[in-house]
């Protein structure tokens, strides 16, 4: 993918994506994307770390069947568990993108509540029109589905405060 981002560069022509930086498991890989990113002015959005995990693991049980702010689409949520060692291994990819992201030109950064699509037109001057999507949370109440909320909670609390102190 990123020889195809590159090669339409050079022609002119730009893609906005989403990505995960934890994916990219090479070094040098990402250390290119890393390059190629640094020629845009980029735009991320600040969650709570404990609400973007349970979202995470939400969509990692249910396949990405239900992606976020899709219009009128009807969720079937099951409760389920979490194991400690997915926790443990967010918290790793976390601070993965966190590093990630701390070597790009950030212009804006919006909170996620404020991220709508009023706000990114504002913001780009221009109307943004997200399509069949909406620019609005779905709401999940992920503490209610998750049978082992609590558990969840300790070891989040535990392994991010022991990466903090890395």
């Amino acid at each position: 993918k990123i020889d195809l981002l590159e090669s339409d560069f050079d022609k002119g022509i730009h893609h906005h994506f989403k990505t995960f930086p934890y994916i990219i498991e090479d070094e040098y890989l990402r250390k290119r994307m890393c390059t190629f990113l640094s020629q845009y002015d980029i735009i991320t959005i600040d969650r709570d770390p404990f609400d973007t995990m349970l979202s995470y693991m939400y969509q990692s049980e249910t396949k990405w069947n239900y992606a976020h702010r899709a219009k009128g689409q009807v969720l079937n949520i099951e409760p389920f568990k979490i194991g400690k060692f997915s926790v443990v291994e967010w918290v790793r990819n976390h601070k993965t993108y966190k590093h990630f992201i701390s070597n790009l030109n950030v212009v804006k950064t919006f909170k996620y509540e404020e991220l709508t699509e009023e706000n990114i037109s504002n913001f780009l001057n221009h109307k943004f029109n997200y399509g069949v999507w909406s620019m609005q949370p779905m709401n999940i109440d992920y503490e209610n589905i998750i049978t082992n909320i609590d558990e969840v909670k300790l070891v989040f609390e535990h392994v991010m405060e022991k990466h903090e102190n890395m």
